[in-house]
């Protein structure tokens, strides 16, 4: 059983460092000249800069786009994805912390694959990036205790759960419970028409 484990969780690090890496281009380098590349990566993985949703201005922690992009395509990317089918845990209640240090550590991997400034394609094994896991990991949990009175790392988490089941179309509710109904089945039954005669 541990041996199916260990290759379920390589499985799931290779998808979700292709995913990660597919949203990269689209999320950082718009606009930025290839000549710039180099410069824009050393930027971002300077301070963990990539994680703010304005990296320039260091503005809204762990809020960057990439993070829900990611989730949505990795755990919530069809009404019967891992995140819905799985939801007591990708959302108790709301996605988990190591969640985020996950999908933090493997943006930071697939940024590092343009360190040059040409994309070189580099391995997200556990053994390579264990430990920046880790170290993201605890400082995402000393900075959620840090900001704890607003309240801040589990609101934006909400936030990202909640924009999740928006994007594949399956609703909360006030609890952030699931129903296994998607909104396309709500709009089939308001066009179904009784008669009394039924």
């Amino acid at each position: 059983m541990h041996k199916v484990i260990q290759s379920c969780a390589s499985q799931v690090r290779g998808e979700i460092k292709g995913n990660a890496a597919s949203l990269i281009v689209a999320n950082y380098f718009v606009g930025v000249r290839k000549n710039g590349i180099q410069e824009r990566v050393a930027m971002l993985l300077n301070n963990l800069m990539f994680v703010f949703k304005d990296p320039e201005t260091r503005s809204e922690p762990f809020q960057h786009p990439i993070f829900q992009d990611l989730l949505n395509k990795q755990w919530f990317n069809k009404p019967n994805g891992d995140g819905i089918i799985c939801k007591s845990y990708y959302t108790k209640p709301h996605v988990p912390i190591p969640m985020l240090a996950l999908m933090l550590t493997t943006v930071q991997s697939s940024l590092e694959e343009y360190n040059t400034g040409n994309y070189t394609q580099i391995s997200f094994s556990r053994l390579a990036y264990e430990l920046k896991y880790c170290q993201n990991l605890v400082s995402i949990n000393a900075f959620a205790t840090q900001v704890k009175a607003n309240n801040y790392v589990p609101q934006v988490l909400k936030r990202m759960t909640k924009a999740a089941f928006e994007h594949v179309g399956v609703p909360q509710d006030e609890n952030g419970l699931v129903s296994m109904l998607t909104s396309n089945d709500f709009e089939a039954a308001k066009l179904v028409v009784f008669s009394d005669e039924e």
